[in-house]
């Protein structure tokens, strides 16, 4: 009878060990994660006005040189259309028909709705032309 006893409340406590030893490898794991050390963080410069002229002017002149690198939709012959990757001249004439019929690309979005590019070959092109007033 004694046997039973102690074996009775053996179970109870391997399942109570058991459990305070998972909640402290949890505690601990979680504790480590998201410890971070303020420091003293030192007050930012103010930009001076010819540095920020100097910025702008230099995005204005990368934007210029990525211009004269792409192809306008709008004003893009067929040839020069052609030249481009995955596209024929079937897919050439469809972009001028398209062209056409809407009066002018407004965003390179719309080269999705050109019968023969889908989303494989619009991401081929969208960085190789671009549309003047969109830009």
């Amino acid at each position: 009878m004694e046997k039973r006893a102690s074996v009775r409340w053996l179970l109870p406590l391997l399942a109570l060990l058991t459990s305070c030893l998972t909640l402290a490898f949890f505690l601990g794991r979680c504790s480590t994660r998201g410890f971070r050390v303020e420091t003293e963080r030192p007050v930012p410069r103010q930009p001076s006005v010819s540095s920020v002229q100097e910025t702008v002017s230099r995005s204005a002149e990368a934007a210029l040189s990525e211009t004269e690198n792409r192809l306008d939709l709008n004003t893009a012959t067929k040839q020069q259309l052609m030249e481009l990757p995955g596209i024929g001249e079937k897919t050439a004439q469809n972009i001028l028909d398209y062209r056409k019929t809407v009066g002018g690309f407004c965003t390179v979005e719309q080269l999705k709705e050109v019968s023969g590019i889908g989303n494989v070959r619009y991401e081929t092109l969208r960085d190789l032309v671009y549309v003047e007033d969109a830009e």
